[in-house]
């Protein structure tokens, strides 16, 4: 029993001495706007990080380097081709908070007693200004365009992923592709600075809003989720903006109600202004929903620009829209597996209210009366829609009668080659492939009313 006891106490003395024998792990930490502190575990060989921004600042774990680096007394054995490899960055694990700005935690495994690490993490000013903005005159003016500015701040709620971008060198024109972060942003303000366009005129000018704006050192992509109120606060007296657009993005922009103000004059007032607001066409039903726009539609003021590439060219829409001048629109029908039958719709199956509109969530095809391609036209939102704060619906309304048989597009998806066709070169053609998906939108028309 004695000697068994002697073993024991023999063992715990070797364990303890084989834990407290390890060399403390190394963690050179760099940064600036911001505080990182390194927390090892000898039990598990993992080393916690507690990140926080300073007041201003956000970073992203994307932001944090982590390097494992050579010691001096293994750098020999390393060289003879018998120690680990050493690569340049090791796995950081953890999520970002949706706020960017918050204290987190990431951690990252230890490689062995050989090594030392260095953690460089990059702190980002949550403010952002660019003068990638593009504005147009709109007045006919000889003047030059004065350059806009807009001010940007990272999103309280936001999701940031990475994706690869492809640059292209401006000297040789290679390509190489890169991979990027991609921040979400709220636009907080436009600016434009004094202008003129002699005698005092203010300068008319068109604004259109990046989707996405890049950083400086090219690792970020800043892309614009949200437009708060008041962005049009610092307009200069000498410029009035007449129309704004929205940039194409998978999802219409949060926007504040106030976004485009004008003025501080009541709606009733004759000098009241609302600002013309052109949508991408796919999102043109979403803004219309959403409420955020609501004067603008109310004043036939939100649309959509066009430019069909063909004579003839399907349509669909999840909101009422003013049929353009210069349009024909038309129904369809299969006579036979070759023929299909185009159909007009009288003027008076489309007037709404004296005005000729394409009711929501039909099919229709239309034709450039004029036989012109290549024009634009313009989509304008009805003023009979009613903001219901919901997404668009998706079904088939079946305005124009049961016969039919274009079928609307309101979301991007994926029909059955066997059953449905697409218009392309104005012909109609079946699906080539279940996979692709036809374009929001459009319709497509169902091979059999059966």
């Amino acid at each position: 029993m004695k000697q068994n006891a002697k073993n024991i106490m023999m063992l715990m003395l070797f364990t303890g001495l084989a834990l407290i024998a390890r060399a403390a792990v190394d963690v050179d930490i760099v940064a600036t706007n911001g505080t990182v502190k390194a927390s090892v575990s000898a039990s598990n060989n993992i080393c916690t990080l507690t990140v926080k921004p300073d007041n201003d600042y956000y970073i992203t774990r994307y932001d944090i380097v982590v390097s494992k680096l050579a010691d001096a007394s293994h750098a020999a054995t390393r060289a003879s081709g018998n120690g680990p490899s050493i690569s340049n960055t090791l796995t950081l694990e953890g999520e970002d908070p949706s706020d960017l700005g918050q204290e987190r935690t990431y951690t990252f495994q230890l490689q062995g007693d050989e090594y030392s690490y260095k953690v460089e993490a990059t702190f980002r000013k949550k403010k952002i200004e660019t003068n990638d903005v593009q504005t147009n005159a709109t007045d006919g003016s000889s003047s030059a365009t004065p350059q806009a500015s807009l001010e940007l701040s990272v999103s309280q709620d936001n999701n940031v992923q990475q994706k690869e971008v492809t640059v292209v060198d401006e000297t040789t024109g290679e390509e190489t592709t890169k991979t990027v972060n991609v921040v979400e942003v709220k636009l907080d303000n436009l600016s434009i600075p004094e202008t003129t366009t002699g005698g005092g005129t203010p300068q008319e000018v068109a604004v259109t809003i990046p989707a996405t704006i890049t950083s400086s050192d090219g690792t970020t992509e800043y892309a614009i989720k949200e437009i708060g109120a008041g962005v049009l606060s610092n307009i200069s007296s000498s410029v009035t903006i007449t129309e704004i657009s929205l940039p194409a993005t998978d999802d219409p922009l949060k926007i504040a109600n106030d976004a485009f103000k004008m003025d501080d004059l009541p709606p009733g007032d004759s000098n009241h202004k609302v600002l013309t607001i052109k949508s991408p066409l796919e999102l043109l039903d979403d803004y219309t929903l959403d409420g955020c726009l609501q004067e603008n539609v109310e004043s036939g003021k939100l649309k959509a620009t066009v430019t069909p590439p063909n004579h003839y060219w399907t349509f669909s829409c999840g909101v009422d829209v003013i049929v353009p001048d210069g349009i024909t629109v038309y129904t369809c029908r299969m006579e036979s597996n070759s023929q299909v039958e185009i159909i007009p719709i009288d003027d008076s199956a489309l007037l709404v209210n004296g005005v000729r509109v394409i009711k929501a969530n039909n099919g229709v095809l239309i034709a450039c009366t004029d036989n012109s391609d290549n024009n634009a036209y313009d989509i304008v939102a009805a003023t009979t829609n009613e903001a219901t704060g919901n997404r668009p619906a998706t079904g088939d309304a079946k305005s124009y009668g049961a016969q039919n048989m274009l079928e609307p597009v309101i979301e991007r998806k994926n029909y059955n080659s066997d059953e449905y066709f697409v218009l392309k070169d104005n012909e109609f053609h079946s699906i080539m492939n279940n996979s692709s998906k036809v374009p929001a939108c459009k319709a497509v028309l169902k091979k059999s009313n059966l």
